[in-house]
């Protein structure tokens, strides 16, 4: 960015000789007006360095221009000059320069090019003789005689100026024609002052006089460079965009030490290592050698995986034995040295191979074996019995004979696209071409990246709904855009990635959060949390799929139920309601509507609701729920039968059969030894229809440190047909200091 200062500055600073203060005394002041733009009128530009060195001079510049012109004539009184475009025109675009304006009418036919010369010098140095030889005595005497005349016509003092050039000028006071010698024209000039005595006989200057008063600039001109940042700027928020096919989420609220962490769990390290992979994740199954192994050896690349976990070990020991050194050791030897090994063994695992990955992160009787059940998995060191019996020898002598590395040379031997297969024996039996296999190994392993992604290409065709066959769960997406499905984002698009790829937290807690609310029981079918990643990409597998059914019936009542399954979502949550009617010609509105009603048989079961299986809100104290709803349908008649209550009956929700289908249903609470019962409802609760109970607590919230309160509680229980609310009835039961009360 160019920044530019121009200030005006005091031509006398500039000015060699100039009248002293006693002679200004003497003088009248008064404003002249002078015409500018005859021929011998000169602009002389000279441009200076800040010390005052004279840089350029331009002695007839023309780059300026004119505002106000005479009447009548060419000529001018207003001068517009502009002093940072003069210094660029000569060149001056960056620093700091002064820039001098002399407005100068040349005088008896003298000029830059057409100089005079000293012939004398008299011996005060006050009076010279100067000659010219280009100069007729006659012109000259003629622009003498012109000089004269204007100058006595004059009401003021007029004076001269000799121009040396550079300006350098000195005033002159008067001046005489040499009328004795008319040969060698020349001219007597009277100086204001002596002449320096650094001008000799045959210097040069011309004669001008002084039209306005020059004009003088300070030009600083600065380039401030712009900070360049190499990051990549984050766009703000776009708030005004309609979002028609989007979801605009947040993503939570991260402190700096959160985002700074430098985390080596190994959650972090097998984040690291699926983020290294920059190609697009292939469906691969890594327990049987064909499906990975073609022209490579698949024993080099267990023994290299054993290599390589044995450098984690040692690394990880090295780590461990720097952070039990002595306090008194040097923190700053200590950090250093850490972070340079967790460095190279970060690395290490960043760089794993499909295989390697899935033997070091999974878990299985194909893995290499683990000392914990739980992700995130603890490799075994390899030292250890287990590691020996699982990787086993080739050798038939050993004790470890057998395990996943004999599996692997059985492979190897047999597998006839393996390059070293395909050299004569007499190489392969030669002991010193053993590093020759290694690097046909390396080599054929390259190849085996493109062969499994080339035959991955089959797989497009493969429409398996389950996330680890068929068509890449990375791949689906974009197929599913080419045969012309519109795809849209969801709600967990503001995960972070330890959930998104890994379903683990950074903190390897594999249990999803739940914010404020507190859970103690956790009821899942498996221990570990699906990433959301694979649970988005599950979908659009169900999707293509499904794709030719759902483009078939795309527009209808099936298409959108098809739809909504392939998202999971069961007919009972997510309910399709169709109005309408098949025949064109009659104006008839028919709807259908799928009811669905799912119940638990509670027939063999002693207890439904226990107080251990309560939730309860993490507000500072456990608050219990204030109320218990339910629905509940009654398909056999008996006598008595109770609906709810916990272990000991301390509380109960019983139904007594009176007649037909009526029965009378209260609730009773356990005040010391005894139950007291609310007044009982009657109801047809045996008519084969479901109907709704909701039990209150009327009086606020407790929590599950009381012991007891004053408490009143409302039984509401009613159903519907389709035409409203059928029945709707209510009873209320008070307790004081009861030690049953909560809920």
């Amino acid at each position: 960015m160019e920044s530019t200062k121009i200030l005006r500055t005091d031509t006398l600073n500039l000015t060699n000789q100039d009248y002293t203060t006693r002679d200004e005394s003497l003088l009248n002041s008064l404003v002249i007006n002078k015409e500018f733009g005859q021929p011998e009128d000169k602009v002389e530009v000279h441009i200076t360095s800040p010390n005052g060195d004279v840089l350029n001079s331009i002695y007839d510049f023309r780059n300026y221009t004119t505002r106000s012109t005479i009447e009548d004539t060419s000529l001018y009184n207003i001068i517009e000059i502009d002093p940072k475009s003069n210094l660029e025109s000569f060149g001056y675009f960056k620093g700091q320069y002064g820039i001098s304006y002399n407005f100068y009418r040349q005088l008896f036919q003298s000029s830059e090019v057409n100089k005079f010369y000293i012939t004398e010098i008299s011996s005060d140095r006050t009076e010279i003789k100067i000659s010219n030889n280009s100069i007729s005595y006659t012109d000259l005497g003629q622009s003498y005689l012109s000089f004269i005349t204007t100058r006595n016509s004059r009401a003021f003092y007029s004076d001269f100026l000799i121009n040396a050039g550079d300006n350098i000028t000195y005033i002159g006071v008067n001046v005489a024609l040499d009328n004795v010698n008319t040969l060698l024209p020349s001219l007597y000039i009277k100086l204001y002052e002596p002449l320096p005595s650094s001008f000799k006989l045959k210097d040069t200057f011309w004669v001008v006089e002084c039209i306005s008063e020059s004009q003088s600039f300070d030009v600083n001109t600065e380039f401030i460079a712009e900070l360049i940042s190499d990051s990549i700027p984050l766009r703000g928020p776009n708030i005004s965009i309609e979002l028609a096919e989007k979801n605009n989420l947040t993503t939570p609220y991260l402190n700096l030490s959160s985002l700074l962490d430098p985390s080596t769990s190994s959650s972090y390290q097998q984040l690291q290592s699926l983020m290294e992979e920059k190609s697009v994740e292939i469906t691969v199954d890594y327990n049987d050698f064909s499906n990975f192994v073609h022209f490579s050896s698949a024993q080099e690349r267990l023994e290299n995986f054993k290599y390589k976990l044995t450098q984690i070990q040692s690394l990880q020991g090295d780590i461990n034995s720097l952070t039990g050194l002595n306090s008194l050791t040097g923190q700053g030897y200590i950090t250093v040295s850490k972070a340079n090994l967790q460095l190279r063994l970060d690395t290490i695992i960043s760089k794993f191979d499909g295989y390697e990955y899935f033997l070091y992160f999974e878990s299985g009787s194909n893995c290499w074996p683990k000392t914990n059940t739980t992700k995130p998995y603890i490799n075994d060191i390899p030292t250890s019995l287990a590691s020996k019996n699982w990787f086993g020898s080739v050798e038939e002598s050993s004790i470890f004979y057998g395990g996943v590395i004999l599996d692997s040379n059985n492979y190897d031997i047999s597998n006839r696209d393996y390059i070293w297969n395909s050299f004569p024996e007499y190489i392969k039996s030669d002991t010193q071409n053993s590093n020759l296999e290694l690097f046909v190994s390396m080599m054929g392993q390259h190849y085996d990246y493109i062969w499994t992604y080339a035959r991955d290409i089959t797989d497009l065709s493969i429409a398996d709904n389950r996330i680890d066959h068929g068509i890449s769960k990375d791949l689906v997406a974009n197929t599913l855009r080419n045969f012309g499905m519109q795809l849209y984002t969801n709600s967990r698009g503001q995960d972070d990635l330890y959930i998104s790829l890994l379903g683990i937290d950074a903190n390897n807690n594999t249990l999803p959060s739940t914010g404020s609310l507190v859970i103690d029981t956790y009821v899942t079918a498996s221990q570990y949390t699906i990433p959301s990643n694979d649970i988005t990409k599950e979908t659009y597998k169900r999707i293509y799929h499904n794709l030719p059914y759902l483009l078939k019936t795309k527009g209808t009542r099936r298409g959108l139920r098809a739809l909504i399954n392939c998202f999971g979502i069961p007919e009972t949550i997510l309910k399709v309601k169709e109005y309408g009617g098949n025949k064109k010609d009659q104006n008839i509105i028919e709807q259908f509507n799928e009811k669905f009603n799912y119940s638990l048989n509670a027939n063999n079961l002693s207890t439904i609701w226990d107080k251990s299986q309560k939730q309860f809100l993490d507000t500072g104290e456990q608050i219990y729920p204030d109320t218990l709803e339910f629905r509940f349908k009654l398909n056999n008649t008996v006598p008595t039968q109770s609906i709810l209550e916990t272990q000991g009956s301390g509380k109960l929700i019983r139904v007594i059969h009176t007649t037909g289908s009526y029965a009378n249903i209260d609730f009773g609470l356990s005040n010391n030894s005894t139950l007291i019962y609310s007044t009982p409802i009657e109801l047809p609760l045996y008519n084969s229809d479901w109907w709704t109970l909701n039990l209150t607590r009327e009086s606020g919230s407790i929590n599950i440190s009381q012991t007891g309160s004053n408490q009143t509680y409302t039984l509401t229980i009613g159903n519907k047909d389709d035409k409203g609310i059928q029945y709707l009835s209510s009873s209320s039961i008070s307790v004081n200091g009861s030690t049953q009360a909560k809920l």
